[in-house]
């Protein structure tokens, strides 16, 4: 990532999505906010399976964290709160695997 690239994508982070931490005098990292989000996918997602949620796992630690595929928050709230529509999302995670891989 070009350093002016790193630099907005950073600011978004800070700005849009890190929650302050008053303890330690800062904004979370990007990749706190990702395991933040990861707890809340797993523990919401958690009575579709051990294999559903490890495969969120595999999501975020391959492709998420390291910036590779940056999923939509947009998206993934349309997604995430109709749960009527699991499969759509389960086909979605599946689909970014296999395409990444």
């Amino acid at each position: 990532m070009k350093l002016d690239q790193k630099t907005l994508s950073d600011f978004n982070v800070y700005t849009k999505y890190a929650k302050y931490i008053p303890a330690q005098k800062r904004r979370e990292s990007w990749e706190e906010v990702c395991y933040r989000n990861l707890a809340m996918h797993t523990e919401k997602f958690k009575h579709l399976g051990t294999d559903f949620v490890k495969e969120i796992y595999n999501v975020y630690e391959n492709f998420v964290i390291p910036k590779k595929v940056l999923p939509s928050i947009d998206v993934l709230c349309n997604l995430l709160e109709n749960q009527s529509n699991y499969r759509q999302i389960e086909y979605t995670i599946v689909l970014i695997c296999q395409l990444m891989r």
